[in-house]
């Protein structure tokens, strides 16, 4: 489709580079949230799995556990997307949720005193680095 927009407006000799703009940029923003959907998946999946396999350990174990398998799921490739602030925040909730499935907290309840306390940083502070 978008070739053939292209196509008939050079053969008009109007180009509005507006349009053209728009279309590319919708394009490019829901390409980025499918590869965010199939980040958050793999996440999801990966750290419902070793809750799953971890129950009757201790939390610590399973906070270990997670910190070292579920981050580089998060994090790969996505330096690469420039995200924006809205992925980062979809990204972080991600991480978030990973402590608040093992430590039994609800939707509203803040678990960055449990990141530090298990040496752990937020989603933002790992996209950065």
């Amino acid at each position: 489709m978008l070739s053939y927009f292209l196509n008939s407006r050079l053969l008009h000799g109007q180009i509005d580079f507006d349009i053209l703009v728009l279309i590319l940029t919708v394009k490019i923003l829901s390409r980025l949230m499918l590869q965010l959907a199939a980040v958050r998946k793999s996440f999801y999946a990966a750290c419902n799995n070793i809750i799953a396999k971890s129950r009757g350990v201790m939390e610590p174990v399973a906070v270990q556990l997670v910190k070292s398998y579920c981050p580089p799921l998060l994090v790969y490739c996505v330096g690469g997307l420039g995200l924006t602030s809205s992925a980062i925040r979809q990204l972080s909730v991600c991480w978030n949720d990973a402590f608040k499935k093992i430590f039994y907290f609800k939707r509203f309840e803040s678990v960055r005193a449990l990141q530090i306390e298990f040496g752990s940083i937020d989603f933002q502070h790992l996209y950065v680095m």
